[in-house]
């Protein structure tokens, strides 16, 4: 007789991060299914039970801890699944969210998982969860250890940019949470495919952002401003093991030197569990 399948419910502000997690678990045996906020997810466990729930705190930690202290004070909250013993709670962060992890961890979270990371973690995260909670579970018949992230061959080589301007994803996965004045600047050279743009142009962008966005308020540009972008960018880039393209075109300004793009927009209909079977055509 089959296993029940797991369910989990992924609540994420990250399209990109959705998209490639909900397939990637219905491979490894859970019945997953992804949301974009906390008030979302803790709407859907009122009217349905799931067995685990994934929360991204990397852009809203104190709405994903709000919703981890709620989830341990009602006890019965969507815990009507296999895991007996309550949802399994597992937290998504990004490396220097020192305390949202501790904080989480202390009101009621079973463990984190520091982004970037890959779907084969949280599986196993999980199944390591299940195990302990019920030791005579089975466990969901696909092993993570079989399943490697598909990669778009149109994608080989090529930087994306979110919608939003608010990630910036290297052709080997590795996101980058960008700040307002690093969303100005990545956006400007997305518009502007191949070009290099010079200090004063660039300058001159960020103080008609920063006068929109502090509403007629403009801070009086530093000389130097533009380079310290440019150095801090690269230096986040090289933390995370994406080393960025963005050079220093001598007299000239800067230039992304390598294709930089946002992605095409996600078809939408069919069978999810089809196109993921189909994976293998995608794959570089």
């Amino acid at each position: 007789m089959r296993a029940a399948r797991m369910k989990v419910l992924i609540s994420t502000q990250d399209p990109m991060l959705g998209d490639e997690f909900v397939p990637a678990m219905s491979h490894f045996g859970f019945d997953a299914r992804s949301v974009d906020s906390p008030a979302e997810l803790m709407s859907l466990l009122n009217v349905e039970h799931h067995d685990f729930c994934v929360l991204d705190a990397s852009r809203e930690p104190e709405a994903v801890l709000a919703a981890v202290a709620r989830l341990r004070a009602d006890a019965g909250l969507g815990a009507a699944g296999l895991v007996s013993a309550g949802v399994g709670i597992v937290l998504l962060t990004k490396p220097d969210q020192v305390e949202t992890r501790i904080h989480g961890l202390l009101i009621g979270a079973d463990t984190y998982l520091t982004l970037p990371i890959q779907p084969r973690e949280l599986a196993a995260i999980m199944l390591s969860i299940v195990r302990r909670m019920i030791p005579h579970a089975r466990m969901p018949e696909a092993a993570p250890a079989g399943w490697q992230p598909p990669r778009l061959a149109a994608h080989a080589g090529v930087w994306l940019l979110t919608d939003d301007n608010t990630l910036l994803i290297s052709p080997d996965g590795v996101r980058l949470d960008l700040s307002f004045t690093e969303r100005v600047l990545i956006a400007a050279m997305a518009d502007r495919p191949g070009q290099t743009l010079s200090r004063e142009f660039i300058g001159n962008l960020l103080d008609e952002s920063m006068l929109q966005e502090d509403a007629g308020k403009l801070v009086p540009r530093a000389p130097q401003r533009v380079s310290m972008l440019v150095s801090r960018l690269r230096k986040k880039g090289a933390r995370a093991g994406a080393g960025l393209p963005l050079r220093v075109v001598r007299g000239s300004g800067y230039a992304f030197v390598a294709p930089l793009q946002r992605p095409a927009p996600v078809a939408t209909g069919g069978d999810t569990d089809s196109s993921w079977r189909s994976r293998d055509e995608l794959i570089a």
